[in-house]
Parts: structure tokens; C-alpha cells; sequence
């Protein structure tokens, strides 16, 4: 018998839809020990496991994804499961007050992939790093070519993360990765699910096979591209003491920025080129924006940092990182699309 929360069923099939975004949910196993509820799933290329404290009498079952939707509710509100019979379960819970029942066909768990095997030790990481695999993730293309576009580097010698989709380069850096070559592992859109912890302590380690990424009581194993090779982005990076300038946003101006960005120019300009113009100012008036869709945006220059200032209509022509919102950007080359960023605190 497992007594599983109505609320874990609903977080944990959030994460894994965009686990797999493509195809059916692969099946969800629960595992309940005396202390503990585990929900696993294996889907291509990424396994995901959630976990939750809690006294249970230990057993195993095996659910399509189906089944785990039509248990899964808003609340804490307990379903008890059980096996009654080769291939058969039967859900028990309370509804308005009434007991309810419905009974459900289970897998049998010989059949599943099963979690990929952890290293025996994880190296902790700033909580930033959920956000940069995010920020990775919104790059990365989202189609495979002769390089591995689709997948986001994990640099383990110099701490960085890194994505492309062929026009626009993020590289973030900062993160001290517990392992020295490259890997390199699916652009995952769970990164930015709101069921993660956006504080809190994160780890990683690496086995042969596949990095393992562990955010409080998620669990994530994924696997690296075995011959996939990533296009040589360090060429396109500026050399030191080549830069014609540094521009670098207060935390505020970012935001604004992020949103503010997608409607210049208009629907049409989406993937239009993007110029920062580190010069000083043009005029520009400061308060409301004019009528019409502005095609400019201009900050003013305040204690070496970057403030907004108002509007101005011209052509703007280096493309954006999709809904990218990490901190303290730097674009250094006038004729390379590239932008870095480092996570807070990160002095090197």
C-alpha cells in the first residue's frame, strides 16, 4: 500500500512534460520505503525522480502517466494505492467528504529503464545553476544539425555553460563542475519549472554514461551525447584586450530589458539583429514611451552602470537569447553575437 499526496502527483507530472515534450509520458514508477515516497520516470534521454518524506509501508507500483494525471490534485489530500492482482490496482480517497474508488492497470517494473546509478559523491554548486541550465535551455536550437546544437556543454575545466542555436551564443560561467573534459547533455525546458527550487542547495556529478544534477528533492540523470561533436565557440568569443567596449546592466535595467526587448521592431524584426550602441548617448526624452512600437531602446550612463532613460524611434538591427534573464551580462564585440554572464558572487 502507498499513500501518495494528491499535490506530488501534480508537481511531478509538471516537470516530467517537459522532460519529454515529444511522444507519450513514459510510465512513473513509486517506490515507498519506511521513510520515504520516491516517483521515478526515465524518458530518452533524462530520468527525473522526486522525492518525499513520510512514513510508508514499503512496496513498489508501476502507472501509465494517464493514470497519474487523472490521481493528481491541488491539495495534500492523500490517494492510497495498492495492487489487487497480477496486473490490476485499485485507488481509494475521500471526495467532498465520501469515499471514492476507481480501479487502474499496472506495469510491471522488470520492463523499465531503471534510474541510471548516481557517482558516490556530488559536488555542490551555486543554486544559480538551475537558473543558467534554464537560460541554456531557451538557446539551445531546437533541432539537431551536423553539430550538436540541440544540446547544451557542460565544460567541466572551465566551469561554464554553454548554448547556441547557430545565431545567438550564451556561454555562463562560474560553476565549478566536479569533472575536467566536456559533456555534453539535452537542452531540458524543466529547468525553468516553477516545482524546482529556486534556492536552496544544488549538486552534480558525473559517471561515463550520464550527468547527475540533484535540486533538493529532484533527482535528474542525463545522459551525455556519446560522438556528438559542438561547433568550436571559443573563435567567436573576443580575446582579452580585443573588446571595443563593456556594457554591463544593474539587475533592475536586465529585467526591463528582457521585456522589453521582444517588441522592438515588431513581429517581423523577431529574429532581426540586435545593435548595442556603447557610444554616448543620443538624445533621447526621458519619461513615457512615445506612440507607436519603439525600435530603440537608450539608457543613460550612472556610476558605471547602465540606466534607463527613455525612447527613440530608429532602425535597430545581434539576436537576443530567448527569454534570457541571467545576471550581469557582458557584450564585448561589435561584430560577434555572443554574450556572457557570470552568477552572483562569482568574482572570477
Amino acid at each position: 500500500m502507498i499513500v501518495l499526496p494528491r499535490c506530488l502527483a501534480r508537481r511531478f507530472r509538471a516537470v516530467l512534460r517537459r522532460c519529454a515534450p515529444h511522444g507519450p509520458p513514459p510510465p512513473v514508477l513509486l517506490r515507498a520505503t519506511a521513510a520515504s515516497l520516491a516517483l521515478e520516470a526515465a524518458a530518452e534521454e533524462v530520468a527525473v525522480r522526486l522525492e518525499h518524506p513520510g512514513r510508508q509501508v514499503p512496496g513498489v507500483l508501476v502507472l501509465d502517466a494517464e493514470t497519474l494525471a487523472r490521481l493528481e490534485g491541488p491539495g495534500e489530500d492523500p490517494v492510497t494505492l495498492e495492487g489487487a492482482g497480477p496486473g490490476e490496482g485499485r485507488a481509494s480517497w475521500y471526495a467532498g467528504g465520501s469515499p471514492r474508488a476507481a480501479a487502474f492497470a499496472t506495469l510491471d517494473p522488470a520492463v523499465l529503464t531503471p534510474f541510471p546509478d548516481a557517482p558516490a559523491k556530488l559536488a555542490a554548486l551555486p543554486a544559480a545553476f538551475l537558473g543558467a541550465m534554464a537560460d541554456a535551455a531557451r538557446v539551445a536550437s531546437r533541432e539537431g544539425s551536423r553539430y550538436a546544437l540541440e544540446r547544451v556543454l557542460l565544460r567541466g575545466r572551465t566551469g561554464e555553460v554553454v548554448a547556441t542555436d547557430g545565431r545567438q551564443l550564451l556561454v555562463q560561467a562560474g560553476f565549478p563542475l566536479p569533472w575536467r573534459d566536456d559533456a555534453l547533455v539535452p537542452r531540458l525546458a524543466a529547468w525553468g519549472s516553477r516545482e524546482l527550487p529556486r534556492e536552496g542547495p544544488v549538486a552534480a556529478g558525473r559517471t561515463d554514461s550520464h550527468v547527475h544534477v540533484r535540486a533538493g528533492p529532484w533527482a535528474f540523470a542525463l545522459e551525455v551525447g556519446r560522438g556528438a561533436r559542438y561547433p568550436p565557440f571559443e573563435g567567436v568569443l573576443p580575446r582579452p584586450g580585443t573588446a571595443a567596449g563593456t556594457l554591463r546592466l544593474a539587475r533592475e535595467d536586465l529585467a526591463a530589458l528582457a521585456r522589453e526587448l521582444p517588441g522592438l521592431g515588431g513581429p517581423a524584426a523577431r529574429q532581426a539583429p540586435v545593435t548595442l550602441d556603447l557610444g554616448p548617448p543620443s538624445p533621447c526624452a526621458p519619461g513615457a514611451r512615445p506612440p507607436g512600437r519603439p525600435t530603440s531602446w537608450c539608457w543613460r550612463a550612472r556610476n558605471g552602470r547602465g540606466r534607463r532613460r527613455g525612447w527613440r524611434s530608429s532602425a535597430a538591427t545581434c539576436s537576443r537569447p530567448r527569454g534570457w534573464a541571467s545576471p550581469r551580462p557582458s557584450c564585448t564585440s561589435p561584430t560577434s553575437p555572443w554574450c556572457s554572464a557570470r552568477p552572483p558572487g562569482c568574482t572570477s
